[in-house]
């Protein structure tokens, strides 16, 4: 009896480590989900800012603009790229020892950039697109006023 003196402040001391274990797991993991988040709304602010800029709604250079916006959204912004009419931002936000990023995208349309253009629904009798990715939306836009409201003609 004598030797299983002090087994039960043991094994007490072991629940609880184990416990406080995984409440710092779930916690870092909900850190890490509130910045991964935070970093997502940022580059979806910032690159929207940027296509602003690059459409002529903004005043000022588009990648300076994304910055501004990042930087307000409390990240950081770690990559800009303009491709044409095409903005690509990457935000940062550090969790800790590390840095969780997203990259957005804002500019024309994809079918737009690869010459598919959008049928009109008298063809196929529905609303209808020649890629079956794009919403039915952006066809009834077109069949009804011929362009794309996205679209810059030249």
């Amino acid at each position: 009896m004598a030797s299983e003196r002090g087994a039960g402040a043991s094994l007490a001391l072991a629940v609880a480590t184990v416990a406080l274990l995984l409440a710092m797991l779930v916690v870092g993991a909900g850190t890490a989900a509130i910045a991964q988040a935070r970093a997502a709304a940022a580059a979806d602010a910032a690159v929207l800012a940027a296509a602003d800029a690059l459409a002529g709604y903004a005043d000022g250079s588009p990648c300076g603009l994304a910055q501004t916006v990042a930087t307000a959204s409390g990240a950081g912004l770690a990559d800009c790229q303009i491709d044409g009419l095409e903005a690509r931002v990457t935000a940062t936000v550090p969790v800790g020892p590390l840095t969780a990023s997203v990259t957005a995208r804002a500019g024309p349309p994809p079918w737009r950039s690869t010459q598919m253009r959008p049928s009109a629904a008298s063809e196929r009798g529905a609303c209808g697109c020649e890629r079956a990715m794009t919403p039915c939306v952006q066809c009834r836009i077109v069949a009804r006023s011929g362009r794309h409201p996205l679209s810059i003609e030249q």
